[in-house]
């Protein structure tokens, strides 16, 4: 799997996209608006975008073409908070 990060409108990198298809090369694209989840499972990393899962480690390249990155804040369980 290939990892895309760009711009939602970015004409550079649909022309991009036009040549991984040609070429059968799986990607997926993560645009600004596109909200990211960090989770470990396994003890793996994996990335979640509109609920795909992405392990890491699966991940043959990362092409970052001027996103801003918006990452889903993970909870917190507050009970290691407590002064009790």
């Amino acid at each position: 799997m290939n990892l895309i990060f760009s711009e939602k409108n970015d004409s550079s990198t649909t022309h991009v996209i036009e040549w991984l298809h040609f070429f059968k090369i799986d990607y997926i694209r993560v645009n600004e608006t596109d909200e990211i989840e960090i989770i470990i499972k396994n003890n793996e990393f994996y990335f979640i975008v509109d609920n795909i899962e992405i392990e890491l480690k699966e991940v043959k390249f990362i092409w970052y073409r001027r996103p801003t990155l918006k990452f889903k804040r993970p909870k917190l369980n507050l009970q290691y908070f407590d002064n009790e």
